[in-house]
């Protein structure tokens, strides 16, 4: 049986440097959708293409694509474009070289966390020197993740190259990973319509999850309940949509007028409902100098700016700890406060530019998609978001980390806001519970260290209990209680302290609490010489 595997390629690159004349070469589909597009010739929101491949196993490879514009102006709808790619297409015209939106949108990838990236030389047809225009190339890609990026020649004028690109795709979408089903939805929302007798229509690229027909979904964050009539992807009626496709939703349970539905929102799993006025990030610099130093002296502590996220793209103020910008051997920490709420998840990656809109800052990382107010320059916090910083992708440390801040959490529902399926989570959670870098009690789980810390504190105070009171059975479990609220964060803890207490000899009897070699005698006073 042959599988399907899917995928999505983003094109990148200057205005005017052919990418959606080389995507209708190479699909025969001309992503140009919109009657102004034709006119101007230039494409001005997203377009979309898909593309067939077979793998050398036998396996097809239905691959999205997505065609970001090329013009300055535009670079908010390059980056809604690529945020959930697997593979990106640099193209580079041969009579133009490297151009300043070029470098931008190099850096937007990096900063996006694009790992993976193929040069298309276009234009070949234009220009004489051919080893000229690709050491150039090969110049601008040092020191980026892509020294050794594949550059292919092309011209779709005389079709050179072509075949060489269509196997140089098969070849490394062939080579990188089936995108995982993690268990939850989430479709970033690029295009909202609706459609004569059917009603409202979203579109996106269905970034994690299956979605079936019939699903109960929510949009984000405005918390809608939705259902899905029908699916479309790839301009197919479909009963699945498999992560990695380009999908398009017919959605009931709207109101008249699609309150709370617009490019930017995000639909989801319903049993993820985060969203928070700030977040807690990392912020990541362009590995140019120039451009760093630039950046770090353009952002203030204080200063608003547009933050581009999934397909939308809203006003922030940026706080930054003391210093943070200039300390260049630590992560650069920093809150980002909204006007409106926002639906993010822990490793979420983001652009920020400046006010006016013309100029790429910044990218980074979420660390803490929903905050305590008041906690960014709380020692714990600090804490929590530094170790972060330095374990980005690492699902251990983001339990360890996780579970020492607060302390204690309920394993139920632990992490639903992140890329990782439940599985994943609660296998690795195991391992962390059988080395002991984790204590599990009920539905709750604790940091060992401070789980180490209550039970000699609770032993001792026992113990002390005994020593004043030797006549009483055991002490009363009320004013155990009171005392163990100034050292546990949540009274809702207490009985399954309680209970797990018996692992170092305290046992709870009815109403009062005792270590199990405890006897009750009279004082020595009352006792007979």
């Amino acid at each position: 049986m042959t599988n399907r595997r899917h995928y999505i390629l983003a094109t990148a690159g200057h205005v005017d440097h052919g990418k959606s004349s080389l995507i209708k070469k190479l699909t025969g589909i001309d992503p140009d959708r919109l009657p102004k597009e034709k006119a101007r010739g230039l494409t001005i929101d997203l377009g979309f293409a898909s593309l067939e491949l077979e793998a050398s196993n036998g396996d097809m490879m239905k691959v999205g694509i997505v065609d970001v514009p090329g013009h300055a102006d535009f670079i908010k709808n390059m980056v809604a474009g690529v945020g959930a790619v697997n593979l990106a297409m640099l193209v580079v015209a041969a009579d133009d070289g490297w151009m300043p939106q070029t470098e931008e949108h190099i850096q937007i990838l990096e900063y996006l966390g694009v790992r993976e990236l193929i040069v298309v030389l276009s234009k070949i047809d234009l220009f004489d020197d051919l080893d000229l225009a690709i050491a150039e190339i090969q110049e601008h890609l040092e020191g980026t993740f892509w020294p050794q990026a594949t550059i292919i020649p092309t011209s779709t004028k005389t079709g050179e190259g072509i075949d060489s690109l269509q196997k140089a795709l098969s070849s490394k979408f062939e080579s990188l990973p089936v995108p995982e089903d993690v268990g939850k939805v989430r479709l970033p929302v690029d295009r909202v319509f609706s459609v004569k007798g059917a009603g409202s229509v979203v579109t996106g690229t269905l970034a994690y999850g299956c979605i079936r027909k019939g699903s109960q979904l929510v949009v984000q964050p405005s918390g809608i309940p939705v259902n899905v009539r029908e699916i479309q992807a790839h301009n197919a009626t479909q009963e699945v949509a498999f992560p990695g496709s380009r999908t398009a939703l017919n959605l009931g349970g709207l109101s008249r007028g699609k309150g709370g539905l617009s490019r930017g929102s995000i639909v989801s799993s319903t049993n993820i409902n985060v969203s928070s006025l700030r977040i807690h990030v990392t912020l990541h610099f362009s590995v140019r100098e120039e451009s760093r130093r630039w950046a770090v002296k353009m952002i203030k502590n204080g200063q608003e700016l547009i933050f581009h996220f999934g397909c939308g793209n809203h006003h922030a103020r940026i706080f930054l700890l003391a210093d943070s910008l200039h300390r260049l051997d630590e992560p650069c920490l920093a809150e980002l406060r909204f006007r409106d709420p926002q639906s993010c998840w822990v490793e979420d990656r983001f652009i920020l530019r400046d006010l006016s809109g013309t100029h790429t800052l910044v990218g980074g990382v979420v660390l803490d998609p929903a905050p305590l107010k008041n906690s960014f320059r709380k020692a714990h916090q600090i804490e929590y978001l530094q170790k972060r910083a330095e374990t980005i992708g690492q699902l251990d440390f983001l339990i360890l980390t996780l579970v020492k801040r607060d302390k204690a959490l309920k394993v139920e529902g632990l992490l639903t806001a992140s890329p990782y399926s439940e599985q994943k989570i609660m296998s690795v959670l195991e391992g962390l519970i059988y080395k002991q870098r984790i204590v599990e009690s009920g539905p709750w789980i604790f940091d060992a260290d401070w789980w180490e810390q209550i039970s000699e504190w609770a032993l001792e105070c026992v113990l002390t209990f005994h020593q004043k009171n030797p006549e009483k059975s055991g002490m009363p479990l009320t004013l155990f209680r009171k005392q163990l609220e100034t050292h546990v964060p949540n009274s809702a803890l207490f009985e399954c302290i309680e209970i797990s207490m018996e692992r170092i000899g305290i046992k709870r009897m009815d109403n009062s609490i005792r270590h199990e070699n405890h006897a009750a005698t009279l004082p020595e006073k009352y006792i007979e010489r």
